[in-house]
């Protein structure tokens, strides 16, 4: 399990950090007989990005079945993992659990950059079906990042 957690990080963080700057690049030099390089530079990682978040939060559950990471987080910190919407229109802050949750039982992600915080990992719950007491997760990557690298190579 260790491997593949590490692989979706790896693959979800570069994705996330590395947009930004790759944007602004190709927005300088690539115009006109490059358009379609969109597709393969930022559409194909986007989709690679989404599936490896997904798979990571199914990891990130396990992990916090076997070893209550999240109640640990939550009782000797303060790093709220973002934001969650409920479905009153309410806001609260997001707990590792609440990530692994919120993703798995998303129906709807995206990805929101911005110039002055970290990326976030959008994911929104089903409308109708499944009862649902949430709207929106927004997930702050930063501070999942944070969260990550505190976990000791070989402790995952």
């Amino acid at each position: 399990m260790k491997q593949l957690m590490e692989r979706n990080m790896c693959v979800v963080f570069q994705f996330a950090f590395s947009r930004t700057p790759l944007e602004i690049y190709c927005q300088k030099n690539f115009r006109g007989e490059f358009a379609n390089l969109g597709v393969v530079v930022f559409e194909m990682a986007e989709h690679r990005a989404i599936q490896a978040f997904l798979e990571l939060a199914v990891y990130l559950r396990a992990l916090d079945d076997e070893e209550n990471v999240g109640k640990h987080m939550k009782e000797h910190t303060d790093v709220e993992f973002g934001t969650l919407i409920v479905a009153s229109g309410q806001t609260r802050a997001l707990t590792l659990r609440d990530i692994a949750n919120k993703v798995i039982h998303g129906t709807g992600y995206r990805w929101q950059f911005s110039a002055d915080a970290a990326p976030q990992f959008v994911c929104d719950s089903k409308e109708g079906g499944m009862p649902q007491n949430w709207t929106r997760a927004e997930i702050d990557l930063g501070k999942l990042l944070l969260f990550c690298g505190m976990l000791m190579p070989g402790e995952i």
